[in-house]
């Protein structure tokens, strides 16, 4: 496993996103602080404590177990454990930190890849034969509330960016549907079902490359149009490199500040991606 680009950039002052590395395995997380309080006062935010113990618990422990969805399970209970040593009180679960993640891991013949939350995988084959992971369910969530985002904006005469607070009870619901049937999937405090996530095993040797990223990278096709999908997306992606692709990210970002012409749920949001050849 050879990582040929990689990249994390903060969309404000914080960077809740993270991407670690080793040997044979690689982790990208895109963190998630709670709707309305912090509680770990020694950090800027609880989803910066959330993906800096993950990042530490999977650096010592990757090898540890016979596959990573054990790995996973150990990891969630490690998180709950340290978590209850430093909040020593019920915290709603609207205000829990989370993550979305991406998880690879090489093994003598294999690559494992493990999933949850909204980030995407594109697997690239010797044959050249592209295939998509990703789990779209938090996008529809939130494609939803930014419809009721738009429609307050007209009524009330506003940018968009500034009708957050009006659909603050629509955020709260969907953060309720966090680790749950009927909702969606993220690395939490909760042990995720493995039909819940995904969770993948490739031969070694028919892997050309692995492309893995955040919504915040994903941005630029599915939001800021600046590609048609995924496919151009990572063929963009291999010829400009990720440097490139976030600065035409910001770019855009940055002349639609108010968020009118390409609707979103924030003018900026963390981005991170990285590419690994095999």
């Amino acid at each position: 496993m050879k990582i040929i680009d990689l990249l994390s950039a903060p969309g404000k002052v914080n960077n809740e996103d993270i991407v670690s590395y080793g040997a044979d395995y690689i982790i990208l997380l895109d963190g998630a602080t709670g709707l309305t309080n912090n509680y770990l006062k020694d950090y800027p935010t609880d989803a910066i404590w959330f993906v800096q113990e993950v990042v530490k618990y999977i650096d010592h422990n990757i090898n540890k177990y016979p596959d990573i969805l054990k790995l996973l399970a150990k990891l969630i209970d490690y998180l709950n454990k340290v978590y209850k040593e430093l909040v020593l009180k019920t915290v709603p679960k609207i205000d829990l930190p989370s993550a979305g993640m991406i998880l690879v891991k090489e093994l003598a013949e294999t690559v494992e890849v493990l999933m949850l939350g909204d980030c995407t995988t594109i697997i690239e084959d010797n044959s050249h034969e592209l295939k998509v992971l990703h789990d779209s369910r938090i996008s529809k969530l939130d494609a939803g509330v930014i419809e009721k985002m738009k429609h307050v904006a007209k009524d009330k005469k506003l940018p968009l960016f500034k009708t957050r607070d009006f659909v603050l009870e629509d955020l709260i619901t969907n953060r309720k549907k966090k680790n749950t049937k009927t909702g969606y999937s993220v690395l939490g405090f909760e042990h995720v079902d493995k039909n819940n996530l995904i969770y993948r095993k490739f031969n070694k040797n028919n892997l050309k490359r692995i492309a893995i990223f955040s919504d915040g990278i994903a941005e630029y096709y599915e939001t800021l149009l600046l590609a048609k999908d995924a496919l151009e997306f990572y063929d963009l992606l291999l010829t400009k490199g990720a440097k490139q692709i976030l600065f035409e990210i910001r770019q855009t970002q940055d002349f639609d500040s108010t968020c009118d012409n390409f609707p979103r749920l924030k003018p900026k949001d963390d981005a991170s991606v990285a590419v690994i050849e095999f």
